[in-house]
């Protein structure tokens, strides 16, 4: 037997949804499941309708960001897309181990200088505390010139002038 039409309250009970929730979803969705009786082949086709008109919504992944799909063509949907563009790019180049953060960075060359700072004091103790400063003034600079390009301040090594030693 097949059934071309059910009363409201048997589509109710088989929906397991509220008549208030139903006829809220019949206006906002276009949906023929507002009246006493329920036209079924009518449903399943604006059904069928509604997935074929939102499939690109209903597909796409869940955590997707809506502002980078649909057919929105203002100045600022471009730009907007094109940072959202720049940023995943960066991750994957990091991901990729092609780019390394700029903290990361600051942070590997400080470990390098305190390295050689360790070495100078070794210079120092074998070869004279001229040989120590050498390496202590290049460090120095060192410092002062990645604190200036990479935009931080170079912890525990405050900006200092040397004078040439008499």
């Amino acid at each position: 037997m097949i059934y071309e039409t059910i009363p409201k309250k048997d589509y109710l009970r088989m929906s397991g949804r509220a008549a208030q929730v139903v006829n809220e979803q019949s206006v906002r969705y276009d949906l023929p499941i507002g009246g006493p009786v329920i036209n079924l082949p009518k449903l399943l086709r604006a059904v069928h309708d509604f997935i074929a008109k939102h499939k690109t919504k209903l597909n796409a992944p869940i955590d997707a960001d809506p502002m980078m799909g649909g057919d929105g063509d203002s100045d600022a949907l471009e730009a907007y897309r094109r940072v959202k563009t720049e940023q995943e790019e960066l991750k994957l180049a990091e991901m990729k181990k092609t780019l390394v953060p700029q903290q990361t960075m600051h942070e590997e060359l400080g470990r390098l200088a305190g390295i050689l700072r360790g070495a100078g004091e070794q210079l120092g103790k074998a070869f004279g505390r001229d040989a120590q400063l050498i390496l202590e003034e290049a460090l120095d600079d060192f410092d002062a010139t990645r604190g200036d390009r990479l935009g931080h301040e170079v912890e525990g090594k405050p900006k200092k002038k040397r004078g040439k030693k008499k």
